[in-house]
């Protein structure tokens, strides 16, 4: 049970997928949630490839991967995808740290949101046509799980810069033993690594992730002195576009 509650509260959290309401909620019951984040991402990312398994049996691999990307969209209710909007908002039109978080704030998305929603979405659908049926789905089972692995360590290294809301609780960092969880179910995908892409370049592919998620950090320590709940998204966002494209760089070798 210790292990069944917080889990269904992350998924319930980061995804639209039913779970039952906990009686006598509390913002503290959300303290550690954040330690299932990558494994809600495979939920979501195996959910995402049984609809691509099942339409590709009577649609082309592209189309496919469309409607894919639009499950994934709906099981998350677009909460990632929000916080990129967002973050990319704040920090292109805030001149200072009081004006960012104002903007990010915003219920609306501004001109900054769109392009990168536009950008993101075209670059996960490129990449992603890009490569074979089996390493296509091994990179969005692995990439889903390791940039929200990514958004944990965010969490974990800056501070959060608002008030503490519904979920203040999740804000606090983890544990040992709930971060090595959440390090196992964040790393454990990438063991397939070895029957899509060479040996040698999954090294390289994770540099590249651990290289954004390095400026990312730096920009946000900079411009906000910490993060705040979009800044997670937009840090899952950026860090699995970036896995698929070091994924298909090493397959164009």
């Amino acid at each position: 049970m210790k292990f069944i509650h917080p889990f269904l509260l992350a998924l319930g959290f980061f995804s639209r997928i039913p779970v039952p309401p906990k009686p006598d909620f509390k913002p503290a019951d959300m303290a550690g949630i954040s330690a299932y984040f990558p494994l809600v991402g495979w939920i979501i990312s195996a959910v995402m490839g049984v609809v691509y398994i099942a339409l590709h049996q009577l649609l082309p691999h592209g189309v496919s991967i469309l409607c894919m990307l639009a499950v994934g969209l709906w099981l998350t209710g677009a909460l990632h995808e929000d916080g990129l909007a967002d973050t990319v908002d704040g920090l292109g039109g805030g001149l200072d740290r009081e004006r960012a978080l104002t903007i990010m704030h915003d219920s609306r998305v501004g001109s900054y949101g769109v392009l990168a929603l536009g950008m993101m979405l075209l670059l996960k659908f490129s990449t992603l046509s890009g490569m074979s049926t089996g390493g296509m789905l091994w990179a969005v089972f692995a990439g889903h799980s390791l940039s929200r692995l990514a958004g944990v360590w965010l969490m974990q290294t800056l501070d959060y810069v608002r008030p503490q809301g519904k979920g203040g609780g999740m804000t606090q960092p983890l544990g040992k033993r709930a971060l090595a969880f959440a390090m196992l179910t964040g790393l454990l995908p990438l063991l397939g690594a070895a029957w899509f892409i060479p040996p040698w370049s999954l090294p390289l592919v994770l540099l590249a992730v651990a290289l954004v998620w390095w400026w990312f950090r730096a920009m946000l320590q900079r411009r906000l002195g910490g993060y705040t709940g979009d800044c997670v998204g937009a840090m899952q966002q950026l860090t699995e576009v970036m896995f698929y494209l070091g994924v298909l760089a090493c397959l164009s070798q």
